[in-house]
């Protein structure tokens, strides 16, 4: 899944004429929209499937695919992931950064040296920044606006917002 980027998860059937249910990964809602293909891992092999139709309400968003015409023959689909190549996610987003080019850049909070990331935890609510300190703790920082001041790709940088006290939980 290296070149793809996790975009929604199939959850259930949507109705008896092939639709399903999705559950978008957050901000990606849209970009689902506006696809003619996307891709689904079916058995070990990235297979195109082209979008004949979405459905948007306030509580869910569905799809139906070209050539899907009844329940029965979606039910192979049900719990995959929906995926679009990296590259196509990254120019359709102006500050989307991809896990692999958040890996190893350094992180400051209030001008200082606090860490490097390690790895990036894809969570239900959000993303999650594991961060290697400089005395070898981990620490656990949600990736969310309110927490980031600033990402410098060209520095290989992150800048934490500033003041005291914990934004994170140290890892076990």
């Amino acid at each position: 899944m290296n070149n793809f980027v996790l975009i929604a998860k199939i959850i259930s059937i949507y109705g008896k004429k092939g639709f399903l249910k999705l559950n978008p990964v957050s901000d990606f809602e849209n970009l689902i929209e506006r696809k003619q293909r996307v891709f689904i891992d079916v058995f070990g092999d990235f297979r195109k499937f082209y979008v004949a139709e979405t459905k948007e309400s306030e509580n869910f968003l569905a799809i139906k695919f070209e050539n899907f015409d009844s329940s029965d023959e979606v039910k192979f689909l049900l719990g995959k992931d929906i995926l679009l190549p990296a590259e196509e996610v990254k120019s359709s987003f102006d500050d989307v950064f991809l896990s692999g080019e958040l890996i190893g850049l350094r992180v400051f909070r209030n001008g200082k040296f606090f860490g490097k990331v390690l790895n990036i935890l894809n969570l239900k609510a959000n993303d999650v920044l594991v961060i290697m300190t400089p005395d070898m703790g981990e620490v656990l920082i949600p990736f969310v606006d309110a927490l980031i001041k600033k990402i410098d790709m060209d520095a290989k940088r992150i800048d934490l917002i500033d003041g005291e006290g914990d934004l994170f939980d140290v890892a076990d």
